[in-house]
């Protein structure tokens, strides 16, 4: 086996020396051994007085593999490790041998017992070495010893081995949000355990002298550092600590509707990926209305549940989105990322296809075309006229096929026909290798951004400003008119809610925001017949 030893150097230097010695002097030669040290030393002459010792152990055998590392300054135990236990050097190395500089190995054939086959376990501790803690207390108390790994909750240690393989997945030792020492290694243990992957505690001979020469650097502030490590490790693992369930469970509700829905999942992949060690689930209307399909195989989410069930299952957390961006006046998605306390920024939403969600296509790629997401919404409609009269002409003038989805009852001539035809995860298959997808704004449009497709929408009851997520893809469709986005803007001005939206909200083909006419949407038209040609010659192989 390839093994590497990473020592922070930061107390006297006879010390640091002793302890290289302990580990060299009680090798197996078996291995292929690396000793790595960081040199925090305090001072300068501190660090050459140490580079000179390891000259002299080189001398007396040329074997010996070090490797000295120095940063100009103390940076502290976790970043000299995931610096030592991360770097090129190592790579191709089994095991990485965590230790202080303040220890003296006494066990013979050390290698072989904290370093096991590569399937072994990923992290091994010494019984004698590591400090095994049980949860006590939930505030201020956070554990006291027990002398059984058993039924330990986590422990903190000055020396243990961790196969590469964990810091492979991790892509480092500890977690870089600890500052400079302290509950790094108890992190590590419980992402262990998260991850159900195994410590090993094993008898094993040393002698750890505690010199604690880290305080010797008065311009780090070790108590403040300690604090504020602890302020981390509380607030990443306090659900675990009233009932020792290392998963935070993490509900988020938005109920309907399927593009509302669907838009949540760029927000809670930001919200998984700063919080990796909860379970997070999403409340929907998934039973009537199926409008959680799309967030099916996601890795960031855990599980969709209905909307009915949220009361069956005990969460420590719940974020409510509805109404998130219906009392709001930014993009959807921004207010989506307010409510979940993320960075607010516009997170395209994504969807993960599984072999299931493929159909038969036709013979040859189509335009998707729909003329009313939401049924019943005058401003989700576009007119069954204009539609036609669009279709006739591209087919005509471009040479263009149509494929019609969606639920409307309004069927569009010359369109192949696959209304109700598939589920939403297949139609969104099918807009994935389509040419582009016009529509009005609602579920299909978002899904075509989202497989980045050419998207033409017409805007009605909302407005582009607030919905779109895929710019270069997106051409608009709206009209000037006063009442344009009145869904969106009812709010704020109540007037326009009273006088539009009440008015002509359930008028299909009566609305003045969807009275659309060929000519005055003719350059609009022309930009998204554009992008349509960059995607054929895209889809031939023709750039």
């Amino acid at each position: 086996m390839k093994i590497a030893v990473g020592v922070a150097c930061y107390n006297d230097v006879s010390l640091s020396i002793s302890c290289l010695e302990s580990f060299i002097n009680r090798e197996s030669g078996k291995n292929e051994v690396q000793y790595r040290c960081v040199l925090n030393f305090p001072k300068e002459e501190d660090a050459e007085a140490f580079r000179q010792k390891i000259k002299t152990l080189q001398n007396e055998d040329s074997t010996r593999n070090f490797n000295l590392i120095s940063f100009g300054e103390n940076v502290g135990f976790v970043k000299a490790h995931n610096f030592m236990s991360s770097s090129d050097e190592v790579a191709e190395y089994d095991w990485y041998v965590c230790a202080n500089d303040d220890l003296i190995v006494e066990e013979e054939n050390w290698d072989e017992k904290l370093c096991k086959e590569i399937d072994g376990p990923a992290m091994i501790a010494p019984k004698a070495g590591a400090s095994f803690f049980t949860v006590v207390d939930n505030v201020g108390i956070i554990g006291h010893l027990t002398e059984e790994l058993e039924k330990a909750d986590y422990f903190s240690g000055c020396l243990f081995s961790v196969n590469k393989y964990l810091i492979n997945f991790y892509g480092h030792l500890f977690d870089p949000e600890y500052d400079f020492a302290y509950f790094e290694d108890a992190d590590l243990s419980l992402r262990v355990r998260f991850h159900e992957l195994t410590v090993e505690a094993v008898d094993f001979a040393f002698k750890h002298i505690e010199v604690h020469g880290g305080y010797k650097d008065k311009t780090i502030d070790i108590p403040g550092k300690w604090v504020k490590n602890q302020g981390t490790f509380l607030r990443r693992w306090k659900h675990y600590f009233p009932l020792r369930n290392l998963h935070k469970r993490v509900l988020v509700v938005r109920t309907a509707a399927l593009g509302d829905v669907f838009l949540t999942t760029g927000p809670l992949k930001a919200f998984k990926l700063k919080n990796p060690y909860c379970k997070l689930y999403v409340a929907t209307s998934k039973i009537r209305h199926n409008f959680g399909a799309l967030l099916e195989n996601n890795p960031y989410i855990d599980g969709v549940i209905d909307i009915e069930e949220r009361t069956l299952m005990k969460f420590d957390e719940i974020y409510e989105l509805n109404d998130a961006y219906e009392v709001g006046k930014n993009h959807i998605v921004e207010d989506y990322c307010v409510a979940l306390k993320v960075p607010k920024k516009k997170y395209p939403p994504e969807i993960y296809f599984v072999e299931g969600d493929k159909i038969d296509l036709p013979e040859k790629p189509c335009i998707a075309i729909d003329v009313s997401t939401t049924p019943g919404w005058g401003g989700k409609n576009v007119p069954l006229e204009f539609m036609q009269e669009f279709v006739d002409f591209v087919k005509k003038t471009y040479g263009y096929e149509f494929v019609q989805i969606g639920k409307s009852t309004r069927e569009i001539k010359g369109a192949i026909d696959y209304r109700n035809k598939y589920s939403i995860r297949e139609t969104a298959f099918l807009l994935a290798t389509s040419l582009g997808y016009i529509g009005p704004e609602g579920g299909l449009s978002h899904i075509a951004q989202s497989v980045n497709i050419p998207t033409g929408i017409f805007f009605g009851h909302s407005v582009p400003e607030h919905r779109v997520t895929n710019k270069e893809k997106v051409v608009v469709f709206k009209r000037n008119v006063t009442c344009l986005g009145c869904h969106d803007w009812m709010p704020t001005f109540p007037g326009v809610h009273e006088k539009y939206y009440n008015q002509c909200l359930r008028q299909m083909d009566k609305d003045l925001c969807m009275r659309f006419t060929m000519e005055e949407l003719k350059p609009a038209l022309v930009k998204f017949l554009k992008k349509v040609s960059k995607r054929e010659k895209e889809m031939h192989g023709g750039g």
